[in-house]
């Protein structure tokens, strides 16, 4: 049998990396070789730190570690002696029932990275085997195949996007509309997928949910941490008050084109978790690069948020028959997670070769339109400018539709749910004014200031940095220890 999961191990402790970081929101990080060969090729952390080694392999050195006690001198040596002693000493018969036994306890899910990079002229065609294989896979999965109300649910959610896809395109938006609340309808009850911004975990990741935490681990920051959110704006005039970093008013809202989450006539706030994403939302622009920080008042933490922030690297680390097997929660939510995946997929498309009717924003304008009969707020997501899904932490956006103007100023009123900064000026040059506030944003102090945990690298001009020591990391921090007021405030 032919081994296709493998995992990145530090060369020091002998021990596979995990995605998310020191609170266990998800485990080892599973993929095929090259992915894994790929991801360390871009990264200096995990090219220096890490050996890419099979699945079935470093479960057995684990074993072997603890059996014997003993610290391993050489990680590629102990994998020659393990994968030797899989394929040369076992007797033939007992390697293929361990291989049964593994397979019946896999649920892992591996070849379906959240972002889609397009570069067919055929979107749909893309997106429709992309479905058709995702499907396939769980039917042929021996640790799935006899889930029959999960694969019923996984075969429902690919025919209300597929639907939604065809009554957009013939013209009927009514239609299409109702097939993604019929999509949607099965999830925003449950306060994982639908929940407080404040809690949602595309920001706070498990900190909100007491039946997901670890026992052994102390959420009480995550919780307590005030979030901090971003928007920037590029602009050739000086701009200096807050509300010029609000949405398009409504008057103006007719010169603006089709964006990804966006519906037309309808104008919506654009939120990130770092400045460096909205940066690459807005193209890397290397001037005018105006933000300013957003940080919710009572009424904005109470914002419901649906969470498209799902990777299959955080279906893989929520539910392990071994040690989760009596955790009905876990395994309830992995199961949501893969039959709400397509949904996630089916919205992170970057076509290469932009188009001009820009089909792929179909399904996620479907969703916006579908969020106001649940009383939904907004959507977190992935941005999809994101190199790999390693960058989670910083790379989250939130689109909040604006469905109500405050008094006749053409903002609406969920701009009053934040206090902001006065917008300000990036700058790779005021890199020591911005190192004086040594933390603030959310991102900073919960994954960079302990050094604890996994720090997700970027591609700087600089080269490859853990986003901490980046000058946007010290920028986030500059501009949230800025005056906060509401965007109309005068005193």
């Amino acid at each position: 049998m032919e081994i296709d999961s493998y995992v990145l191990v530090n060369r020091k402790t002998g021990y596979a990396l995990s995605e998310i970081d020191k609170y266990h929101n998800s485990r080892m990080i599973v993929r095929s070789y090259s992915e894994l060969r790929n991801m360390v090729s871009s990264d200096k952390n995990l090219r220096e730190n890490f050996i890419i080694m099979s699945e079935k392999d470093y479960f057995l050195s684990i074993k072997k570690m603890l059996e014997n006690n003993e610290c391993m001198d050489a990680m590629d040596k102990l994998c020659d002696e393990i994968s030797d002693m899989l394929h040369n000493e076992l007797p033939e018969d007992l390697k293929k029932e361990i291989e049964l036994d593994y397979e019946k306890k896999d649920r892992n899910v591996n070849g379906f990275p959240s972002i889609t990079r397009c570069i067919d002229d055929d979107i749909k065609n893309n997106m429709w085997k992309r479905l058709d294989a995702y499907e396939m896979y769980f039917q042929d999965k021996i640790a799935f195949n006899d889930d029959s109300q999960l694969l019923k649910e996984i075969s429902s959610s690919i025919r209300h996007i597929k639907s939604a896809w065809e009554w957009y395109q013939k013209g009927n938006v009514k239609k299409a509309t109702e097939q993604m609340e019929l999509m949607l309808e099965g999830y925003v009850n449950d306060d994982f997928f639908v929940a407080e911004l404040k809690k949602a975990y595309g920001i706070k990741q498990v900190a909100g949910y007491d039946e997901l935490k670890r026992e052994s681990f102390d959420y009480s920051e995550m919780e307590q941490h005030l979030v901090t959110l971003y928007r920037g704006r590029i602009s050739s005039q000086t701009l200096n008050e807050r509300k010029e970093m609000l949405h398009r008013p409504y008057k103006k809202y007719e010169n603006i084109s089709r964006q990804r989450f966006t519906c037309e006539g309808m104008p919506a706030l654009y939120l990130s978790t770092t400045s460096y994403t909205s940066w690459l939302e807005l193209k890397k622009p290397e001037k005018d690069f105006y933000v300013s920080a957003f940080v919710p008042d009572k009424r904005g933490e109470r914002l419901r948020i649906l969470n498209l922030v799902i990777t299959e690297d955080m279906v893989n680390g929520f539910y392990n028959v071994q040690f989760d097997g009596n955790n009905m929660r876990r395994k309830e939510l992995q199961d949501k997670m893969i039959s709400f995946w397509p949904l996630v997929m089916a919205t992170s498309y970057k076509y290469v070769n932009m188009s001009e009717d820009k089909v792929e924003y179909i399904i996620p304008e479907l969703v916006m339109r579908s969020l106001k009969k649940f009383g939904i707020d907004g959507v977190a997501y992935l941005s999809k400018h994101l190199e790999h899904d390693l960058q989670l932490q910083l790379g989250v956006n939130i689109a909040i539709p604006i469905y109500e103007e405050h008094l006749d100023q053409g903002y609406g009123t969920v701009s009053k749910c934040f206090k902001m900064s006065k917008p300000e000026l990036y700058s790779e040059q005021a890199r020591e004014t911005y190192a004086k506030c040594k933390g603030g944003s959310y991102i900073y102090d919960i994954y960079y200031r302990k050094k604890d945990s996994y720090q997700p690298f970027v591609n700087s001009a600089e080269g490859a940095q853990t986003y901490g020591d980046t000058v946007f990391a010290k920028f986030d921090n500059y501009i949230v220890n800025k005056e906060l007021k509401y965007y109309d405030e005068k005193i």
